[in-house]
């Protein structure tokens, strides 16, 4: 009489739920249902009946064309704590149902494993559906209405991948669409494609001499140009400042990219016309073009290329135009002999880290430390982070390079939080070193090395590195959080920022990238980013770091947007370990 009692009370509760509930019985049919489902299927409600199977009822419902419009490519289930893709066949436009049967009962099976996973409704409403085991046995099957946040997740998406000031895919998009290019080139032996880079000349000058809202015009005035120049098989991006990159479609040879630089020249030989006060500008370009095939290594590698050809371009005052070529690859022998210098700098751990404050907003006091990689003696023999990491990062000099930035961070550590328990300092970590098993056991040799305690000791990874191999990096990040190390996402708003992904991995700390940062004065769209990005982290238990203030009208607004933490030269510029022992150990520092 109670079992009878509890299941009534249980079955009362569900149908007063907002949202839609399906039950089924440990033989997986429908045992029951609540009205917010029969709502939610509309006419799709007659499939619903006691004692059917949940694999008859989803295929009724698939072909029907009535239920599902869509299962994307990009929703994923989770199962046992990994990431499954889920998809359902839906007939085409001659109701043609071929194969849906099997991916329909693929579905089924994948549904009735404890999993959650995105549905996309014929009404064009987003469900997240959890699928969860009875204790009794059977399932219940939660379908909660994510529309207006998926809205938001889709537009911040676009918003991020775009270029606000020409509307122009940015340069993680544009890279996005280079490596699909070189998968399909895999696929197609005899496919090629071109990487044209384009410098606007002198355009610091037009910036100076107009001021930056003018400059911008004329920067969204050539976007609009190359857009016309393009074809829609091709991409044309805004990268950053004053350079453009685009991908050409079917270019086979060089006489293929000189036509298409020859009609880029063309489209912006026109003067452009700005604002209403008949100013006009002349402007000229640069031309750098790498040609793509299944032989190209990587996008990098061909966006280098590209970059080295623009160079050259650069110092012929005639066309201005140039291709990659096997001359111009002799340049790369002075990054094999760099390649060389770092090796033995590593080895004789010649390299150093430099440490920047992350201050907390509210109180000013130091929190804690970014270490920062540096080689040589400023003004002296230094060689500068962005050159020397991105050549130990297409080497295997980055893993030994992030092990001596562990050690370095961990022996001040040992000193600093004898005055200071709570100051820690936060190690970036590459996306190789992931690749390397050991990332985990070196960093427990660390701590217990140096006797630290765990959460003095921050990784710091950049969404993009998630992005590569989600399922990989959320083990290794598991792992490293039952060490008791605190994870902090960087960069974030620069890549594919998915809401689920952030909520899937284990982070303590999010920053805001710099270039959001930088343009709060100036552009609305920024200021509700950070707003944005700011109060969703805080929702999901993280707390939120600006980097790049370099003002204080940029620290009031991130201060109004609730951000917790503040890094940037207003306060300090990273300083050696000497100067950052004595602001560890005081906690403060005078800003300016």
């Amino acid at each position: 009489m109670q079992a009878g009692q509890g299941l009534n009370a249980l079955l009362s509760a569900i149908d007063s739920l907002p949202d839609a509930v399906l039950v089924l019985d440990s033989n997986d049919r429908v045992s029951h249902y609540n009205a917010a489902l029969v709502t939610l299927y509309g006419d799709a409600a007659r499939f619903l009946a006691i004692g059917k199977t949940f694999a008859d009822l989803i295929s009724e419902l698939a072909v029907s064309g009535q239920r599902y419009r869509a299962l994307p490519e990009s929703a994923n289930a989770l199962r046992d704590g990994k990431r499954r893709r889920v998809a359902v066949a839906l007939p085409d436009d001659n109701n043609d149902i071929s194969g849906t049967t099997q991916i329909v009962r693929s579905l089924a099976l994948h549904a009735l494993a404890p999993c959650d996973y995105e549905e996309l409704t014929a009404e064009g409403r987003w469900l997240h559906v959890a699928t969860r085991q009875v204790p009794q046995g059977g399932h219940i099957i939660i379908h909660h209405d994510i529309t207006i946040w998926k809205a938001r997740e889709l537009q911040l998406e676009h918003t991020v991948l775009h270029d606000p000031e020409t509307g122009l895919p940015n340069r993680t998009l544009f890279m996005d669409r280079l490596a699909q290019e070189l998968r399909r080139c895999a696929r197609d032996r005899d496919r090629k494609f071109g990487v044209v880079l384009i410098d606007v000349d002198r355009f610091r000058i037009i910036n100076q001499d107009l001021g930056p809202e003018k400059a911008s015009a004329v920067l969204a005035a050539v976007a609009r140009r190359l857009e016309r120049v393009g074809r829609p098989s091709d991409t044309v991006a805004h990268l950053e400042g004053d350079a453009f990159g685009c991908l050409i479609d079917g270019v086979l040879d060089e006489r293929d990219a000189y036509d298409f630089a020859r009609r880029v020249n063309q489209a912006l030989g026109e003067p452009i016309r700005i604002d209403t006060q008949d100013i006009e500008i002349k402007i000229s370009i640069t031309i750098g073009i790498a040609i793509g095939n299944r032989l190209a290594s990587s996008g990098g590698d061909l966006v280098r290329d590209a970059s080295i050809a623009l160079s050259r371009a650069k110092d012929d005052p005639g066309t201005k135009v140039a291709i990659f070529d096997s001359v111009m690859q002799n340049t790369t022998l002075t990054r094999y002999r760099l390649d060389t210098r770092l090796r033995q700098a590593i080895r004789r751990k010649e390299l150093r880290l430099a440490y920047q404050p992350i201050v907390e907003i509210e109180t000013f006091r130091v929190a804690g430390f970014e270490g920062l990689a540096r080689w040589g003696r400023e003004g002296v023999d230094a060689v500068t982070p962005t050159i020397f990491v991105e050549v130990a990062e297409q080497s295997d000099l980055i893993v030994p390079l992030g092990r001596l930035a562990l050690e370095s961070a961990a022996r001040e550590l040992t000193t600093w939080i004898e005055h200071n328990p709570d100051i820690f300092v936060t190690v970036n970590i590459s996306p190789r070193q992931f690749d390397e098993h050991d990332l985990v056991k070196d960093l427990k040799n660390v701590i217990e090395d140096f006797s630290l305690p765990r959460e003095s000791l921050h990784l710091e990874i950049t969404e993009s590195t998630v992005v590569e191999n989600p399922e990989k990096v959320a083990e290794a990040l598991a792992e490293l959080k039952r060490l008791g190390v605190r994870i902090c996402i960087d960069d974030f708003g620069t890549g594919y920022s998915s809401l689920h992904l952030l909520q899937a991995m284990p982070y303590d700390v999010l920053k805001i990238d710099r270039s959001f940062i930088s343009t709060l004065d100036s552009s609305p769209r920024s200021q509700i980013i950070v707003e944005t990005i700011t109060e969703m982290a805080h929702r999901i238990g993280m707390r939120v770091v600006a980097e790049g203030i370099e003002r204080h009208d940029q620290l009031a607004m991130i201060r109004r947007a609730g951000c917790d933490f503040a890094q940037g030269c207003l306060f300090a510029p990273a300083l050696e370990a000497e100067e950052a022992a004595r602001v560890a150990i005081s906690g403060r520092l005078e800003v300016g």
